[in-house]
């Protein structure tokens, strides 16, 4: 890949190469913008166990860069979470799934946001020039409502309740 097409790869997508030092992602500036979804997909039990998030091969050919996960070393997608947080996730094809793969911070993105199987989880980009992403999680209840993780606590025992993988503890 010549130095020209990385340069407009980075613009449009917020790629970054593996090797880079840099830590974290960074956008010129904090703004509120206009944002269409690009896709969702309803997290399974192995996106959660195997410490990584399979992207269906549609939506990766149509949205993210298909043949910079090809490379052997793949590419980090920065994107910007509802609460501001920027979150710089590895960005890759597996062979032995022949799958795309988001991996690096995913499994911290879990622990923080409280994903379970069942949860869903947006992709949206910026309708701007930069053409940012942003990642956004719901949790699922069994009734399909939307249920903020704050609310769902743990029993006075500490151990919590659950019905299909919901947590129904009341105290």
């Amino acid at each position: 890949m010549n130095s020209g097409s990385r340069e407009n790869i980075q613009t449009h997508i917020h790629y970054h190469e593996p090797e880079q030092s840099e830590s974290s992602c960074h956008f010129k500036d904090n703004y509120s913008a206009k944002r269409e979804k690009l896709f969702n997909k309803v997290v399974t039990r192995s996106d959660i166990k195997q410490y990584r998030f399979a992207i269906p091969k549609h939506q990766a050919h149509k949205h993210f860069l298909a043949h910079v996960a090809s490379t052997s070393r793949g590419a980090f997608l920065c994107m910007e979470d509802n609460d501001g947080k920027l979150w710089r996730f590895k960005y890759s094809f597996w062979k032995s799934s022949q799958g795309y793969m988001l991996t690096s911070e995913w499994n911290r993105f879990v622990k923080e946001k409280r994903v379970s199987a069942g949860d869903m989880v947006s992709f949206l980009r910026s309708t701007g020039p930069d053409k940012r992403l942003f990642i956004d999680w719901k949790p699922q209840n069994q009734s399909g409502l939307v249920a903020k993780p704050e609310l769902l606590e743990s029993t006075q025992t500490g151990r919590a309740v659950k019905l299909f993988g919901v947590n129904i503890s009341t105290n």
